[in-house]
């Protein structure tokens, strides 16, 4: 994954609208762009509208991106069926590479990693090379996306985000229906909330409330080091407007992503999290994938 020109300065109208923070950026490397990237669904231009309304009024948004973008990147990364398919790519790769002499017939190579890849896969669970998952692969549900059940299990940690935070509940869900759905390229119509509860109702609230907890922790850290990056350290007082600024200034955590770019860094993340906290949210019902585009 290439590195990105990490975004500078402060916001000052979105050259792409659906990223604040892109002024005058050729590429983009802040939160808003990113999580684009972790969910390919993005409604772009409702995006931007969610964005721009959230600071009309006076809400931040970033920690909400945050805890979508690692959620996403969770399930992403551990998706059994992409780590599966990048083993038989890569033994594809190996047996085809080489001279001539050396190398199998590409047609052949096929045939036989085709043929060994109900085999590969039983191995690979046998052996812990998959993500060992309660009730097996049918616990999690059949045709579930990796980007559809993060965008789902995100609005579970974005909605205790925000009754942590003693929002309206129903002002909060709204907010984060709106987003989910933009992240699924769908509408928050009524059957997107009748599914977002029926999600709801069958997560433990022990598990989300204390994962939230946990990632929430985790981006005011990665803030500070946004801003220690850069020579820019948080002022001592939370509650002065020095402190808003200097917040202002490091939200995206764009500085701290360029390093090593958003993927490593989103799995240094997700690696701090106790791998039993994540097994339950696979097992979590959901709807397969999106139904309905946003327009």
């Amino acid at each position: 994954m290439k590195k990105k020109p990490m975004a500078e300065g402060k916001r000052k109208g979105p050259a792409d609208p659906t990223c604040p923070s892109s002024e005058g950026q050729s590429h983009c490397q802040s939160l808003y762009c990113y999580i684009k990237e972790v969910f390919p669904r993005t409604a772009q231009k409702q995006l931007g509208d969610w964005l721009l309304t959230a600071e009309k009024q006076s809400f931040e948004p970033e920690p909400l991106l945050f805890l979508a973008v690692i959620s996403g990147s969770y399930f992403r990364m551990h998706d059994p069926d992409k780590i599966v398919k990048e083993t038989l790519d890569y033994l594809y790769g190996w047996l085809t590479w080489g001279n001539a002499q050396h190398r199998m017939n590409p047609g052949i190579a096929e045939l036989l990693v085709d043929a060994l890849a109900p085999n590969i896969r039983s191995a690979m669970e046998k052996t812990g090379r998959l993500p060992e998952l309660p009730g097996g692969r049918q616990a999690r549900g059949k045709n579930v996306p990796s980007d559809v059940r993060g965008a789902w299990i995100a609005a579970l940690l974005m909605a205790n985000c925000l009754k942590a935070e003693r929002k309206k509940a129903g002002s909060a869900d709204k907010r984060v229906m709106e987003l989910a759905a933009i992240l699924l390229g769908r509408k928050a119509d009524p059957a997107f909330f009748k599914e977002f509860n029926r999600c709801r109702s069958k997560a433990s609230g022990k598990i989300i409330a204390g994962l939230t907890d946990n990632l929430i922790k985790e981006y005011s850290n990665a803030v500070k080091y946004d801003g220690i990056k850069v020579g820019d350290p948080a002022p001592a007082e939370k509650r002065s407007v020095q402190y808003a600024e200097w917040k202002s200034r490091h939200k995206t955590l764009a500085h701290a992503s360029a390093e090593f770019g958003w993927e490593v860094f989103c799995s240094n993340i997700i690696n701090k999290v106790p791998i039993p906290v994540w097994k339950p949210l696979w097992t979590i019902p959901m709807a397969p994938a999106s139904r309905k585009n946003a327009d």
